[in-house]
Parts: structure tokens; sequence; C-alpha cells
């Protein structure tokens, strides 16, 4: 059932504490949670979203190689990596076709991510 006057967001997050995290600094956003890349294509497949996050470190694989992807069959939603590593730049996620990359270890993050958030999210047709 989708949201009324809410953006839907994808959270591609296998630590549980960090997607509350990010549920919790999106509280205006209906966010939905996947652990694993297999999980999200599935979601995607279901679903559109006015928003997609990424984790670079996933079970099942790199969130670049997700972000990739997305970028051909969903090349209208915007995407925003994160990454706890030092070694990911932001060119690095821009040439995957992200908007932008947030380290979770900065102390802005939680602003970083709501303003992002709130730049990029776009308006999803019920």
């Amino acid at each position: 059932m989708e949201s009324y006057g809410r953006g839907r967001v994808l959270c591609v997050e296998d630590n549980w504490d960090d997607c509350d995290l990010v549920k919790e600094i999106l509280g205006e956003y209906d966010v939905t949670c996947a652990a694993t890349l297999g999980e999200a294509c599935d979601l995607l497949d279901e679903h559109e979203y006015s928003l997609i996050i990424i984790d670079e470190h996933l079970p099942d694989g790199s969130g670049l190689s997700l972000c990739g992807k997305l970028s051909d069959k969903n090349a209208d939603t915007p995407v925003l990596m994160v990454t706890g590593d030092a070694y990911l730049t932001n060119s690095d996620v821009v040439k995957c076709g992200a908007k932008a990359l947030l380290t979770k270890s900065k102390v802005n993050y939680v602003d970083e991510l709501r303003l992002f958030a709130g730049h990029y999210a776009r308006s999803v047709g019920a």
C-alpha cells in the first residue's frame, strides 16, 4: 500500500542498526530496508522509489555494482552511496551514477543525509 504524501526510500544496508538510524533520520519518508543486493533487486522490481541509499559493503557484493546497474534500469531515481571506508571517493560513486557519497563516520553524517535526501528525493506517482 502506498503512503500518502510520503516519499518512498529504499535503504540497502546489511547492518540493521544503521538501517534503523536511516529510518529515524528520514522519518518523513517511508523507508524500506534490504539487507542484500538480491533483496534490493526484488524490491526494485516491485516498487518505485523516490530515493535509493546504498551501503558499499553488502553480503552478496558491492554497492557500487548495484549503483551501476541502477543507472540503466532506474535512471530517474537518485542514488546516495554510504560507506564507513575512507578509500571510496565521491568521484568513484558519481561515475557509477550516484549523486553523492556520505561517510558514516563523519560527525555531520546525520545532517548530510537529511540534506541530500531532501534535495534529491523525487516525487513518485501513486
